[in-house]
């Protein structure tokens, strides 16, 4: 499955540490949806693991959008979600064979659960 090569080129140009940072954020969110209720040959939790990962690849994320110029150290909550929607809409168009990270990702920032994403990222900034 190709992507748009469009995307393909002018991501790492335009946004090279954001582009850097989701290229891990992708692998850690394929990881948690697989790796969730899964545990190791001797009984360690993998989603556990996995989702420290993608705590650790969010936050990288939003600091390389904020090093791009993509969102401000003042940025709200709302535009910072926004702007890293619109950076995994374009990589996922870029990508798209990350199908299992691409459908984590739309469960996890569903407007639903607006309130508890909203905290992580508060918590994220202030690490």
């Amino acid at each position: 499955m190709a992507g748009m090569k469009l995307y393909q080129e002018q991501l790492p140009i335009l946004n090279p540490h954001a582009f850097a940072a989701l290229q891990k954020l992708v692998m850690a969110m394929a990881d948690v949806a697989n790796d969730t209720g899964k545990k190791t040959w001797f009984g360690k939790d993998k989603g556990t693991a996995a989702y420290d990962r993608f705590m650790s690849a969010l936050k990288q994320t939003i600091i390389g959008m904020i090093l791009d110029g993509n969102i401000k150290e003042s940025s709200t909550v709302d535009e910072i979600v926004g702007a890293l929607g619109d950076l995994l809409n374009k990589f996922s168009m870029a990508y798209p064979n990350w199908v299992d990270a691409y459908s984590f990702a739309n469960a996890y920032f569903r407007p639903s659960q607006q309130e508890e994403y909203k905290s992580v990222i508060n918590r994220l900034r202030s690490w």
